[in-house]
């Protein structure tokens, strides 16, 4: 290990969002700013995870950005170039080098490190003898460049040197600082500086493009710490298997086969395979059996539910039938497919307790309890919401997997021109193990965390659909499975920052709506289950019209949502649905008229809990005059 970097280890939730390559960090409480130059990984993880569907994932996230990405989409086809790994230790640099004396403020920059450590009288200042205090501002560009600060030399001195301080000019902004030499008063220049990765091609000013190519090639000035000096991109995904269902993912009438089980509510992994077993006719409905286990039940809503599911096979095999295509899509985009089949295999791989075995076990505990739970289904149901089960294993994975500078999205603005950010992979590794040399890391966290499962009643949902857009849903499901089919038909993708194109009005509003009934009960779930509200985190499954609220903190999971379900529902529902702070916001009327009712202090969540960047949401789904829950 070179002389000039550190080894750091640190938790593995603090690596994988605030020490990742090339993102500077304050280092022992403050002592120093550096940044970080390796990450070192363990690859084990390689065995318990899809890497095709992580890099399917990967691959749409970073599409907006076309040609302005290091990591290329071809790339993401092959996941032998990637090493797919949990953090385990940073490599650092001390960083930016660029130096303020405690005492008489004069500057210094050094252009490397051990050009700094070369001699131990740099950590000190060579005119009063002050200590060294490294400034903290950096320059950063929207392509991913960071430089640090330079500092200039003063023309009227020679080869002299002279006091030169960073000037603040009784000013917060950086861009009106500027280099000046103590010794002669000369103002020397403002400390921006152009980027060189970036310089205008030779011939532009011919072309009448340099005003704006002089404006989209200067770095901006921020406090390295600032959100726009590093923003990490990352995917998370429910963690779950696909080798023992294999033989489905491959079936030519896969998606016949998994639709057909999620709307019979059969999600074991040997009910899911029936329909792919050897010997059985693929193009075989599953509807008669569905009859048959119908047939063996008392009349009731169980049997109802399963009759309405064998009517509803029939209609959608009727309908293959008459309009023949592609049986591996069976009218099913690969978005929607996807979706499904984890939805299919986290309610057959996981325990997902309900109110009804809660009320049992407090029925032992304090007999007489239980009718209360009659109580809290009323409400709920009420409330349009047709589950709300806890999961005590659900499993998450989080893949980060590059960084931008200046934006998080793939454009930003500077003034009225419109730039084009660049998306960067991590850089290669090198120098760890052979094998993974040369490989781009993605760095993977996989853990199994508590949560609260909560599902719209299907047909609750699109009564209120048709309520916003009347002829919308036509005709409209008369069984809730008819309602969960057109909703996988008709509810479409949506993109990581919810730009909306390409939505039709039902995918906007059905997404709306689930992702804003997330959000509202993130933030009373925190406040009563005692935890930060930066500690849990939503996953949306909107063509289900569910969503899973988790606890985020997968290190010290000390049983917050589980405690929070056992005793806590009634107050979770009546304080989302009915309480005025959750209804209000402190900044309207400007929130409602300006901010389509949702800003940070009504609806926000940190950027790790929210995987679409707090987009799409407004009270007004809930709340409005045609919202979901207005009498």
């Amino acid at each position: 290990m070179s002389s000039d970097k550190r080894f750091m280890t640190r938790g593995l939730g603090q690596v994988l969002f605030n020490y990742l390559p090339d993102a500077t960090f304050d280092y022992d409480r403050g002592s120093c700013i550096c940044k970080v130059a390796e990450v070192h990984i363990d690859t084990d993880i390689e065995e318990k995870i899809d890497k095709r569907r992580i890099l399917e994932e990967i691959r749409e996230y970073i599409r907006p950005w076309g040609e302005h990405s290091t990591l290329k989409i071809a790339d993401t086809f092959n996941p032998k170039l990637f090493a797919f790994g949990t953090p385990q230790g940073v490599l650092f640099n001390v960083y930016p080098l660029t130096f303020e004396c405690r005492k008489c403020r004069s500057a210094f920059s050094y252009p490397d490190p051990k050009q700094f450590l070369s001699k131990s009288g740099n950590r000190t200042c060579r005119f009063c003898g002050g200590r060294l205090i490294q400034i903290y501002h950096v320059l950063v560009h929207h392509c991913g460049n960071i430089k640090a600060l330079w500092v200039p030399t003063c023309p009227n001195h020679g080869v002299s040197p002279s006091r030169v301080v960073l000037d603040f000019r009784e000013s917060q902004t950086a861009r009106d600082f500027r280099w000046v030499c103590k010794d002669c008063n000369t103002e020397l220049r403002p400390i921006n500086r152009t980027c060189e990765f970036c310089k205008q091609e030779p011939g532009a000013e011919e072309k009448g493009e340099e005003p704006a190519s002089r404006r989209s090639t200067m770095m901006r000035a921020i406090p390295h710490r600032a959100n726009a000096a590093y923003y990490s991109h990352h995917i998370t995904k429910v963690n779950v298997g696909t080798e023992d269902v294999r033989s489905l993912l491959t079936h030519p009438d896969r998606a016949r086969i998994l639709v057909e089980s999620y709307l019979r509510d059969s999600y074991t992994t040997s009910e899911l395979l029936e329909g792919v077993d050897v010997g059985k006719d693929p193009q075989e409905s599953m509807a008669q059996q569905v009859r048959q286990m119908a047939s063996g039940l008392p009349d009731g809503p169980e049997r109802k539910k399963l009759l309405d599911a064998a009517e509803a096979m029939e209609r959608l095999a009727a309908g293959r039938k008459e309009s023949p295509g592609d049986s591996t899509k069976y009218g099913l985009s690969d978005e929607t497919f996807n979706e499904l089949f984890e939805y299919v295999k986290l309610r057959g791989t996981r325990k997902f307790r309900g109110l009804d075995e809660v009320r049992e076990e407090a029925e032992r505990r304090r007999p007489g309890c239980g009718a209360s739970f009659d109580y809290v289904s009323d409400l709920y149901r009420g409330a349009g919401i047709k589950e709300i089960r806890l999961i005590e294993n659900f499993p998450i994975l989080t893949a980060v997997f590059g960084y931008t500078r200046v934006s998080f999205e793939p454009e930003s603005r500077m003034g009225d021109e419109v730039l084009k950010t660049r998306f960067n992979k991590f850089q290669a590794l090198r120098g760890e193990k052979k094998s993974l040399n040369d490989k781009t890391p993605v760095f993977v966290r996989a853990a199994e965390t508590e949560a609260i499962f909560l599902r719209i009643a299907p047909l609750r949902l699109l009564q209120w659909l048709e309520s916003m857009f009347p002829g919308k849903v036509d005709p409209f499901p008369s069984t809730e499975q008819d309602a969960r089919l057109w909703m996988l038909v008709n509810v479409g993708g949506v993109d990581r920052f919810v730009t909306r194109e390409g939505m039709n009005e039902t995918t906007k509003a059905v997404f709306g709506l689930i992702h804003t009934m997330s959000h509202m009960f993130i933030r009373t779930a925190s406040s009563l289950a005692g935890i930060d509200r930066t500690g849990l985190a939503e996953y949306l499954f909107p063509r289900i019209g569910a969503a899973v609220i988790y606890n985020s903190n997968t290190m010290f999971n000390l049983g917050g949502l589980t405690t929070l379900y056992e005793e806590e529902l009634l107050a979770l529902i009546e304080k989302t649905k009915l309480d005025p702070f959750t209804r209000q916001c402190v900044y309207d009327p400007v929130c409602r008229e300006q901010w389509n009712s949702s800003c940070h202090a009504c609806m926000h969540l940190g950027e790790m809990a929210c995987s679409y960047f707090n987009r799409g949401m407004s009270r007004e789904y809930l709340f409005g005059p045609k919202g979901f829950w207005t009498p």
